[in-house]
């Protein structure tokens, strides 16, 4: 594992690919200074004493989530990617774990949650230095996908543009990877359905 000082990422540009050889575990992406990515593994989660049934997750969280609704999110569905749910359900848990309730200053390119083949992120908008992460957002953006693109299926939110700029400025998402040269937070927007029949 690399230490890493934090940069100014205002400019920069957003991006994640998943290294190859990366372990399960959870991870924030920044630049070196040569412009390179580095993946810097995160503290894991503390043992949970059961599953927790993610569609319940959501509904609880979503009531605490300050006055934000599901018709504050711009959804992007893929309709067509199924996501394995245990290692779903695991990566959005220990995202969450990480984010906090009262949210993180958030100043990574990226932060992701990888399970298996199914990586849970949190990709900021390049135009902005740092963003406010929570995980009441983060459980917000499940429970709409879920309701809109379906459950276990690839796809991401972000919520609509604010006056603050800095609470609205990161996408939310699950994604397969199927891919060693995914690039996530590049994927997260590119599809053009906002539900899906299902």
């Amino acid at each position: 594992m690399r230490a890493l000082t934090l940069l100014t990422l205002a400019a920069l540009g957003r991006a994640a690919t998943v290294p190859r050889s990366v372990a399960d575990g959870i991870y924030g992406v920044s630049l070196d200074a040569r412009g390179q990515e580095v993946h810097t593994r995160l503290p894991d989660r503390g043992n949970l004493t059961s599953p927790q049934d993610l569609s319940t997750y959501d509904r609880r969280e979503e009531k605490h989530n300050l006055g934000r609704t599901v018709d504050d999110l711009n959804t992007y569905c893929t309709c067509n990617v199924d996501l394995k749910v245990r290692d779903t359900d695991d990566a959005v848990i220990d995202l969450r774990f990480q984010l906090g309730p009262g949210g993180k200053k958030f100043d990574f390119m990226s932060v992701y949650s990888k399970r298996g083949n199914v990586v849970a992120f949190a990709c900021k908008d390049p135009k902005f230095q740092w963003a406010q992460a929570t995980g009441n957002d983060l459980g917000l953006v499940m429970h709409a996908i879920g309701a809109r693109c379906g459950r276990y299926v690839e796809s991401s939110a972000n919520f609509k543009v604010k006056e603050d700029g800095t609470k609205s400025a990161i996408t939310f998402g699950i994604m397969r990877l199927d891919s060693p040269d995914l690039d996530f937070c590049a994927k997260a927007t590119a599809s053009p359905k906002s539900t899906c029949v299902h």
